[in-house]
């Protein structure tokens, strides 16, 4: 009788130490130093740890505030604007490049959320797709989603190619 009565002491015990949850971090409490980490080039972080990606970011919660989001966002669309003019239309033999300034936007669709992507590696940065679902979600200037023309989509498969990007149409006119 006495052994039941301590292995359910015993349980409740652990119950109520498995029943704490850490919160996580929020745009308000957690370290500035988490914000710098989707502008940094990929290689050691700031405090000397191991390298990271923009995935990092998210997994802790944080949003980043209007200034830092748009700095990572126009990485990103850079990112896949030199890529795109870079490896794949000069491979194809094609000039023209797809309108990824701040008064043009894109909007992708990524099945591979969380995985990293070795085409979008051309400014040095380790770009994650989760990261991308996050940024670049844009709309264009007359507050319209792009439609099914701009929109791209990475298959588990063409990760083994990084020299191209597969797509789904060129745009509107192309």
């Amino acid at each position: 009788m006495q052994l039941s009565t301590l292995l359910l002491a015993l349980v409740a015990s652990v119950g109520l130490t498995s029943a704490v949850v850490i919160p996580e971090p929020t745009s308000l409490d957690a370290p500035k130093e988490l914000a710098s980490l989707a502008l940094t080039p990929r290689g050691k972080s700031p405090g000397g740890g191991d390298p990271f990606t923009l995935q990092e970011c998210f997994k802790t919660g944080l949003a980043l505030d209007k200034k830092s989001r748009y700095q990572a966002e126009h990485r990103v669309r850079e990112a896949c604007r030199v890529t795109l003019k870079g490896e794949y239309l000069k491979k194809s033999r094609k000039r023209r490049c797809l309108p990824l300034t701040d008064g043009n936007s894109i909007k992708f669709m990524i099945r591979l959320a969380g995985q990293r992507v070795p085409e979008l590696m051309t400014l040095s940065e380790e770009v994650c797709v989760s990261g991308l679902l996050n940024l670049v979600k844009h709309c264009d200037k007359g507050g319209k989603t792009i439609d099914k023309h701009w929109k791209f989509e990475f298959e588990p498969t063409y990760l083994k190619c990084p020299k191209w990007v597969p797509f789904l149409g060129w745009g509107k006119n192309g």
